[in-house]
């Protein structure tokens, strides 16, 4: 079930999916991206409409948890 990212009620509506570019560890020397549908809900508490969290990346980044630990010395 999904709740809102800002008061993380459960008290949702579904608005459709977004499209979110995430940036994964690199295949060679060749950049990879993935492109992961994101569902968008509004909140009925506090009104507001966000894209909720994904667990693979933070939010408001573009790149995943492990390309992070690759990149880093």
């Amino acid at each position: 079930m999904a709740c809102c990212p800002c008061c993380r009620s459960k008290n949702v509506i579904r608005h459709g999916f977004a499209e979110r570019w995430i940036q994964t560890v690199p295949f060679g020397f060749k950049p990879v991206w993935l492109v992961v549908p994101v569902q968008r809900v509004g909140c009925r508490n506090c009104g507001a409409v966000r894209l909720i969290d994904i667990q693979m990346a933070e939010p408001r980044r573009w790149r995943i948890k492990a390309f992070e630990r690759y990149a880093s010395p």
